[in-house]
């Protein structure tokens, strides 16, 4: 019988890290009541978080 694996795309990781670098910008500039770049940051984190979520689903190995 097969064994699951995870593995991880390098591109999904990267989204992780950009999502959390956008994420701490819109903390960021939500504190400092910069609302229009508060809610880009935001938008954009989110839709990268997306993005890693696909990426890094997990997939069995053909090994």
């Amino acid at each position: 019988m097969p064994r699951s694996r995870l593995r991880f795309s390098a591109r999904g990781v990267l989204f992780v890290v950009l999502a959390l670098g956008l994420l701490g910008i819109a903390v960021a500039a939500a504190t400092a009541r910069e609302w229009a770049v508060a809610v880009a940051a935001a938008v954009l984190a989110a839709w990268m978080a997306d993005l890693a979520l696909r990426d890094l689903g997990v997939r069995r190995s053909r090994a």
